[in-house]
Formats: C-alpha cells, structure tokens, sequence
C-alpha cells in the first residue's frame, strides 16, 4: 500500500515515521484536506441562513455531501444527521429515547465508554437497568439472558467492532435470540467503517453512529443515521437555530427530516471532507485493502508472538486490523515512551474502555491498529523496536 501512502502529506512530513494507532485517529489523504480547503475559499457560508446565492451553493454542497456519505453506507431508509463524532450521536440517541423503570438496555461487553456511560446514566435517571453480555474463558456468552421473561429489553445498544479486542459482534445471533418489534436497536460502526463499512439498510435498526475521523476524514464531525420510522416519534435533542419550523405563540412545530436534529451552525467544509474521504475509499477496492490490512496484522501477530515478555491478548481473533498486548515485566507507558522514540507510534493506557479491561484484569495495555497506509515495513519496524524495547527496558 505504498502508493496509498504517498497520498497521505503526514506521511510525505514524516517519511520514516511508523503510525499504528488509527482505531483512535487516521490521518487525511490530500484530497479530503483539498475538498475542505476548497468549500472554505470559494463558499465559506453555512446552510439555512440565507436564500441569496451563497446559501444556495452551501445547502446545495451540503445535501450534495449528505447523499454521498447516506450512498457509501447505504443508508436509504435513514436521515443522516450530522453530529460533532460517534460519542455525540449516541448521546442524541440515548436522550431522545422513552426509557421507563424497569426496562433494561443491552450492551456488549467491550464497550467504548461513549456507547456505556450514557446509558447508564440513562438507567439511573429513570430506574432502568443497563446488563452487559458477559464473557467466559474469553468467548462471549450471547444466551446469557435468554428465559429471563422478567427482563423486558428496550434497547440493544453495542459496537459491531470492539475498539480493543478488534471482534465483530455477531448481530444476526444476538438480534434471533433478543430483538423483538419493540426493541430499539443503537449501534457503534465507527470502528468497522474503514475496514468493512456495514450496509445499513440491511441491519434496519434505529440509530446507527460513526464518526469521520477514524475513517479518513476531518475530525469534528460525524452522524447519527436514525431509521426514519423513529425519527417521526422523536422529540429532538438539542434546540436552536435550523431545526424549528414554527416558534410563535404557544405551540413549537419542528423542522422535518434530518433538519429535525440539526441545531445551530456547523461547518459544511467537514462534511464535504467527509464526503470526500468515502469517495477515496470507495476508489480503493475495500475488499483488497481489507485483505492486505488482515495479512499485516497475522503478520504482526506472528512476530509478537515470538518476542520474550509479551502476551498477546488478542490473538485468536481473526481478520482484524487490531493486535494489543502486554508484558508482566514492563508497564505499557514504557512501551510507548521508548517506541516512540524509534519513530513508532501506537497506543497505551485502557483506550476509554476500562470496563473492557477490567474484563481482561487489566489496567493498561498497548495496542496497534493497523490502516490503509501501512505496510510489511512498518510492522518489522514496529517488531525491532519492541525487541529493542524488551532488551533495553528489562
């Protein structure tokens, strides 16, 4: 993926430098960064503000990026709203959801804090009960609740890829056993967008968040597609400016569509950035990138694997961009002061997810996680200096 990678000016800044840390953060290809530029310096306005030619032009790039964005997710049967990230979105969705005393809302054990702390303080604002899909010997128990007629599950909420055991949550099983016509169903793409971005008209759920910056697009803007279905039962979450239709008087009558949830200025330049990240990734051939990234990761896997000192926790996982580990001997921060120093990055500490950890009965770990820029290179760079690591720190 070499030729990938001279679309990256990061990589063109920084040419002898080994990244492995995009689960939490990609870099930017020279069009993404041009397309915003661009919007920037020839438009510059935001939408619904104005019906004189700039306003025309912003609203008219702005569904322009909506469709592009609602295409590479094939996301017809939802509106696409636009949030700050992932972790907004599942805020918007926990707070315009009817949530009652007694119902319990389902997650997956190894949950980002955004798609956790929400809901739990969802559940004791309302006296709901939040469980989690427990894990034995590693193996994720989905049957754990079934024949508990006394839970009565309002809401699955879980990311299809964990952002730490890189696993892909087996939803048909979860949806057989769980999901009923009124069970509201939330779910975390965002770890699955680069790698093998989900057809979300065939899960048909609810809700569905993910944010742009893991998948090569700017930070600072994401989505929230919500089925359309729900959204005309919906009270929106934030109120302001573009998403009330009628303000006089006593009575409020909300905008419609997508608009509904849109509050106040945004900046139509990161939505057409996005836009512009999903047509570069579109251009790849996913399916072959995926491949690739897989064989870098066996790749990876196998030279930890064979390095003293280091446990590899997720190692029976097949087919993901992520490999964590530790050491008994030295402590994940020292992993990565000393790695960064080679000019290797990758990520430390329990990656917003301590519950995940407290799982594995850990408190910190390193990670690497792999994206379309990398290559065979990095992970032997990456591998010397974890020896070097091990020789040096022990």
């Amino acid at each position: 993926m070499e030729k990938i990678k001279s679309d990256f000016p990061f990589f063109r800044n920084h040419k002898d430098l080994v990244y492995l840390d995009s689960a939490a953060t990609t870099f930017m290809p020279d069009c993404v960064i041009q397309r915003w530029t661009r919007y920037h310096s020839e438009i510059g306005v935001s939408t619904s503000r104005s019906k004189g030619f700039l306003g025309v032009l912003a609203e008219k790039e702005l569904e322009n990026a909506r469709n592009v964005i609602s295409d590479f997710f094939s996301a017809s049967l939802y509106h696409t709203v636009f949030t700050k990230n992932a972790t907004e979105s599942l805020n918007l969705a926990a707070h315009t959801l009817e949530i009652t005393a007694g119902d319990v809302i389902l997650i997956g054990p190894y949950e980002h804090h955004s798609n956790l702390l929400v809901w739990e303080r969802l559940a004791l604002a309302k006296d709901a009960i939040v469980v989690a899909l427990p894990v034995v010997d590693g193996a994720i128990i989905y049957d754990a609740f079934v024949g508990l007629t006394s839970l009565t599950i309002k809401v699955i909420a879980i990311s299809i890829v964990s952002n730490i055991m890189g696993d892909t949550i087996d939803l048909r099983r979860l949806f057989k056993l769980y999901k009923t016509k009124e069970t509201v169903v939330v779910l975390d793409i965002t770890q699955a967008a680069a790698h093998n971005p989900p057809d979300l008209d065939a899960y048909n759920v609810d809700f569905v968040a993910v944010s742009a910056h893991k998948m090569y697009g700017p930070k600072n803007i994401g989505a929230c597609f919500i089925n359309k279905k729900t959204a005309d039962t919906l009270t929106p979450f934030m109120l302001g400016g573009g998403m009330v239709w009628s303000a006089t008087g006593r009575s409020t009558t909300w905008a419609t569509g997508s608009a509904k949830f849109e509050a106040g200025t945004f900046d139509i330049g990161l939505v057409c950035a996005w836009a512009e990240a999903c047509l570069f990734l579109s251009g790849l051939n996913i399916a072959s990138v995926r491949k690739i990234e897989n064989q870098l990761s066996l790749d990876l896997l196998r030279g930890l694997r064979e390095i003293e000192h280091i446990d590899v926790l997720n190692g029976d996982v097949a087919d993901s961009p992520i490999r964590i580990f530790d050491s008994p001997l030295i402590h994940p921060h020292d992993f990565e002061t000393f790695l960064s120093r080679k000019g290797v990055i990758i990520r430390v500490g329990h990656m917003c997810s301590q519950n995940t950890l407290s799982i594995l009965g850990k408190t910190a770990l390193c990670r690497c996680s792999i994206g379309v820029y990398n290559n065979s290179e990095d992970m032997e760079k990456c591998l010397l200096a974890l020896r070097v690591a091990g020789r040096g720190l022990l």
